[in-house]
C-alpha cells in the first residue's frame, strides 16, 4: 500500500482518515468528530506500536542516574529511566530476573519509572519514544496508519467494514516488519561509554 509522504502527526492522521473515506484535517484543532477521535487515539496507539516489538528507529542505549529511592528486596539500587523510555528489552551483562522496571506516582506527579538492581551503573537497551513521523520506518508508519484508521473508522464512518479492513492489514503486515527489522539489527556489541545525553541526541 502506498502513502502520500508523511513528515508529521497530521500527514499520519490524514493517511488513516482517508482509508476509511474521511475528509482530511487542516488542523488537529477542528471542530470535528475526526479531530477529536485522532488525538484521542494518537499518542496511546503510537506508543503501544513501538512498545510491541524492538524497532530499529526507536532504539537507544543509556548508562542510567542512581535515584535516592530505594528499591524493594532483593534489589539494592535504583536508578532513573529517562523519560521517554517506553520499553526496557535488556540490560547489558544481566539475566531476566537481575532486574525489573518500578514506577512510582500519585494523582499530584507524573509518574517516574526506574529500574531496580544490584548492578552498578547499568547499561541498558530500551526503545524510546519516536513523535515525529518523518524518524519512523515506512513499515511502522503503515502498520500505525492502518491502526489509527482502525481506531477511528467506528465513530467517524459508523461502519464497521472500514475497520475491521485495517485491522486485517495491520495484522497482516506486523509479523513480517518485525522479521525484516529484526534482519537490520547490528550484532555487534554497545558501547558501556555512552551516556544518556548521548542517547537522547539520537
Amino acid at each position: 500500500m502506498a502513502l502520500p509522504p508523511i513528515a508529521t502527526e497530521l500527514d499520519a492522521a490524514n493517511a488513516a482518515l482517508s482509508l476509511i473515506g474521511v475528509t482530511a484535517l487542516s488542523s488537529f484543532d477542528e471542530a470535528r468528530t475526526a479531530a477529536r477521535v485522532v488525538k484521542r487515539h494518537f499518542g496511546t496507539l503510537r506508543d503501544a506500536l513501538l512498545k510491541k516489538t524492538d524497532w530499529n528507529f526507536a532504539s537507544a542505549q543509556a548508562t542510567l542516574a542512581a535515584s535516592p529511592e530505594a528499591p524493594e528486596q532483593p534489589f539494592t539500587r535504583r536508578y532513573l529511566l529517562p523519560e521517554d523510555c517506553l520499553a526496557v528489552r535488556s540490560v547489558l551483562g544481566l539475566e531476566a530476573d537481575e532486574w525489573a522496571v518500578s514506577a512510582a506516582g500519585s494523582a499530584d506527579a507524573p509518574l517516574v519509572r526506574y529500574l531496580d538492581t544490584v548492578a552498578e551503573a547499568p547499561l541498558v537497551l530500551f526503545t524510546r519514544r519516536v513523535t515525529e513521523p518523518i524518524r519512523w520506518n515506512a513499515e511502522f508508519t503503515l502498520i500505525f496508519v492502518q491502526q489509527l484508521a482502525e481506531a477511528c473508522a467506528p465513530q467517524c464512518t459508523r461502519s464497521s467494514t472500514a475497520a475491521n479492513r485495517a485491522h486485517q492489514v495491520a495484522g497482516e503486515m506486523l509479523p513480517e516488519a518485525k522479521r525484516n527489522d529484526a534482519r537490520e539489527r547490528s550484532t555487534s556489541q554497545v558501547s558501556r561509554t555512552t551516556s544518556w545525553i548521548s542517547a537522547r541526541r539520537r
